[in-house]
């Protein structure tokens, strides 16, 4: 996986979104087809997407899925135009390994999103059982499973386990998004 420093989530069901020419400012996109859908995706949105995805002639396109509809978007996605599959809210369960070995399979990168102290104690096993590409940290879920503040204090933790981790392995990693675009200060304390 090349080092990225921006990515840019759009939900799956808003195709439109993909027409933007702001998008070619970031460095990939993650098709969402968990947090932001809001309805099932139907053939006819897959069909859409795929002529989409086609369309734009993006070369870092990945999925954000999780397990259970893992298997109706491998098989209504064309596989071939996207780079990678992120699994939200990663934990090593017995889903998550099927999924780890069939991506393996397929040849696509994989990236996990660890949202939870389970994530965070699953990471070292489940880099030493398969091959990752890029870890997240997904503040939001994070704060709200430990039922916390979101603030430095309750994000350094994990921030430096998942980095430590990380870089143990030699494997990208990636902050959590900021949650609050209209406070510029906010966001500055927050990366100092």
């Amino acid at each position: 996986m090349s080092n990225y420093s921006s990515f840019l989530f759009i939900p799956a069901n808003k195709s439109r979104y993909f027409y933007n020419e702001d998008i070619n400012e970031a460095d990939a996109l993650i098709v969402d087809f968990e947090d932001s859908l809001n309805c099932k995706i139907t053939e006819k949105n897959f069909d859409l997407l795929n002529t989409t995805l086609q369309d734009i002639n993006e070369k870092n396109i990945y999925i954000r899925i999780n397990s259970s509809y893992f298997r109706d978007i491998m098989l209504n996605m064309n596989l071939e135009l996207i780079k990678g599959i992120m699994l939200p809210k990663f934990t090593l369960s017995e889903a998550n390994i099927r999924i780890l070995k069939e991506i393996n399979n397929i040849g696509k990168e994989i990236l996990i999103l660890i949202e939870s102290p389970r994530g965070i104690l699953d990471l070292r096993d489940t880099l030493d059982k398969f091959k990752v590409d890029g870890i997240f940290f997904g503040s939001e879920d994070y704060i709200t499973n430990i039922n916390a503040i979101r603030n430095c204090t309750n994000l350094f933790y994990p921030r430096a386990n998942i980095i430590n981790i990380s870089k143990a392995y030699n494997i990208s990693c990636y902050d959590t998004i900021f949650p609050n675009l209209k406070d510029e200060t906010g966001f500055n304390k927050e990366v100092d």
